[in-house]
């Protein structure tokens, strides 16, 4: 991964190309290393299991404080809760506890007529502080 900055201050663009047999293996190394999780939500529901293997992942591995979770009015609420209440659970299960006591995962619900970059640009920098 290159991770260095550009010159001109920019960061250049990774890409990383992930087949069925690695996706998982390149998911739990890659949220080792950030400090910010950003996983968009919008239209999870019970058919998705490539993003409840991705929360149960990012609960296991990622410092809570630091994972924004972004929904919309056709997430499936309830069951995304489930997911993470069974997440959180085998988190304490395996003795991890978070580096901040009282964080939590935050959840940003973006509304079908709002601006996703004004509305998560404020959520990111509040996340990765």
């Amino acid at each position: 991964m290159d991770t260095q900055k550009d010159f001109d201050g920019r960061f250049r663009i990774n890409e990383l190309f992930c087949y069925a047999d690695t996706w998982k293996l390149a998911l739990a190394e890659l949220v080792k290393q950030q400090n910010t999780v950003l996983m968009d939500l919008r239209s999870f529901s019970a058919r998705k299991p490539g993003c409840i293997h991705e929360l149960n992942t990012l609960v296991s591995v990622v410092p809570l404080h630091y994972i924004l979770l972004v929904v919309d009015e056709t997430t499936d609420m309830n069951f995304l809760f489930q997911v993470l209440q069974k997440a959180w659970q085998q988190r304490r299960g395996n003795g991890i506890a978070d580096s901040v006591d009282g964080h939590a995962i935050r959840v940003c619900k973006l509304a079908l007529s709002a601006d996703p970059v004004k509305v998560l640009i404020p959520e990111l920098c509040d996340v990765s502080q």
